[in-house]
């Protein structure tokens, strides 16, 4: 059916389904008009001026018609929510910090400067494994609680490249590394020359001892790498997804919880449901974010650790 969606006095015609949501006309109208989701508030014309304000739920369940007058508000973007993160020093010691994820990281560093006394052109900030030299928070993959590695800066050994040779397999292969590099780094350059996934990597630093480099925001100096340092490589079997919780959400707004990979498949998680709730999987409209999840495996509809998934029945006709 078509309805009409009315933005500044102009109308335009969007052409929809009755078990389409909200967050999937949203999607339509970004598509047409180019306004985020996030922004678009939709107030149905009915007399009364319903908000659509369930992203979950279906157009029809606010008594969406062919024909339906639809006003589109769009709203002010909302700033980046303040978030909590950690910073551990070379002592393992842990500072908290408010941050946004908008912040720059040389704003972040004059912070550190100012509470930690560590001159900011000195510190070496350390995430996951990479570097954080510019641009913002967010494009290091910061999130609430992460953990991000204060170190300092080595003198004049941060200017000087050399080879250290890695063994995989009896074979060997030459490294051009900084000793200033981490670990984390390290392993990002070994899987662009032998295409290993760093978290299948296990490094053991051959030097008599066989010291395993085991902390991926380390510099590989603090391991005693040298030029000429031999590094044996032992590839481990991936590990299996972590069992995440989930929360199934009835239209009565009854919650269930279903603890989940995230790449099981969407059909065998209907047939779970089924079993436990008594609705067919063919009669199940589940959706998450706004998308109705129709194949595929929980995690393309970007499920995560207590998400709430909405369980809603199939019209018939």
């Amino acid at each position: 059916m078509d309805i009409t969606i009315t933005l500044l006095g102009e109308s335009h015609t969007v052409r929809v389904n009755p078990q389409d949501t909200v967050g999937s006309l949203k999607i339509k109208i970004q598509s047409m008009l180019g306004v985020d989701p996030q922004r678009q508030r939709l107030v149905f014309i009915n007399g009364q001026k319903t908000p659509l304000n369930d992203d979950s739920k279906p157009i029809s369940y606010y008594g969406l018609q062919h024909g339906s007058q639809v006003s589109l508000l769009v709203t002010e973007p909302l700033p980046p929510a303040p978030i909590q993160v950690f910073l551990r020093n070379e002592k393992g010691q842990l500072s908290t910090y408010d941050i946004r994820l908008d912040e720059t990281v040389s704003i972040f560093k004059n912070r550190v400067e100012k509470r930690e006394g560590v001159p900011a052109s000195q510190q070496r900030l350390i995430h996951q494994g990479r570097v954080m030299q510019g641009g913002k928070l967010e494009d290091y993959n910061i999130r609430n609680h992460s953990t991000i590695d204060l170190t300092l800066r080595l003198g004049c050994m941060g200017t000087t490249n050399m080879d250290i040779t890695v063994n995989m397999v009896g074979a060997s292969h030459t490294v051009r590394v900084n000793p200033q590099d981490t670990v984390g780094s390290l392993k990002i350059k070994i899987q662009s020359m032998l295409g290993v996934d760093p978290q299948r990597q296990r490094l053991v630093f051959i030097n008599g001892q066989r010291t395993p480099l085991n902390d991926d925001s380390k510099p590989i100096s603090y391991y005693g790498l040298q030029h000429g340092s031999q590094v044996s490589l032992l590839v481990t079997e991936p590990p299996p997804p972590a069992l995440t919780q989930v929360f199934l959400r009835n239209e009565k707004g009854q919650l269930s919880t279903y603890n989940i990979r995230l790449n099981e498949t969407v059909s065998n998680f209907k047939n779970r449901v089924e079993k436990r709730e008594g609705v067919p999987a063919s009669q199940q409209r589940l959706i998450h974010q706004g998308r109705e999840m129709q194949g595929g495996k929980l995690e393309d509809y970007y499920v995560r650790h207590h998400s709430t998934i909405d369980l809603t029945l199939r019209l018939r006709g």
